[in-house]
């Protein structure tokens, strides 16, 4: 059966952690959730949203969910999206913009953004450092999957596809990647 529910905004990403709990994410300043397999979505704002508060993904492990937006403002829920607090704000340069979120456990988590920049938490998001990625030529990291807190994938613009074994992008790593 198919249910046709119209929320506001171009949706980007949605997550379910079972059959009828689900969070879904998009171009508004709010998260919706559902609770009865998305027949009905509930809207939950976002502290400190505005026109740029957009949110391209969701990430979560167990009950705790993070998502970032486009001005590079990170979002952490521990209740599976019933509500959400802003964690920090990832450091950047004028016009960078973040795309993608992925934990791979409660502390590890990877964050993909324009002009080259991918970071890295170690402590469940509240400090992220920026990996060197500038060897790879110009890219935007806009897909990112971690299978375990070693082993990450990162794909971008001109067909770069990142990949690490050890958890760690630096230049003094070997790293495969391809086009």
């Amino acid at each position: 059966t198919l249910i046709d529910t119209r929320l506001w905004g171009t949706l980007w990403d949605v997550h379910f952690k079972n059959d009828t709990t689900g969070v879904m994410v998009g171009s508004t300043t709010k998260a919706f959730r559902t609770t009865n397999s998305g027949a009905n979505w509930d809207s939950v704002f976002l502290p400190y949203s505005n026109i740029q508060t957009f949110v391209n993904t969701v990430s979560f492990v167990g009950e705790n969910g993070w998502m970032i937006s486009l001005n590079n403002r990170i979002y952490k829920t521990t209740n599976y999206g019933i509500n959400w607090d802003s964690l920090t704000q990832l450091q950047s340069g004028i016009g960078d913009e973040s795309y993608n979120i992925e934990f791979s456990s409660n502390l590890t988590g990877y964050a993909g953004c324009s002009d080259r920049k991918l970071y890295k938490t170690t402590n469940g998001g509240l400090f992220w450092r920026l990996e060197s990625t500038a060897q790879f030529g110009p890219s935007t990291y806009s897909a990112l999957y971690a299978y375990d807190d070693n082993i990450v994938w990162a794909g971008g613009g001109l067909g770069f596809v990142l990949y690490t074994e050890n958890g760690g992008l630096t230049e003094s790593e070997t790293i495969n990647n391809s086009i």
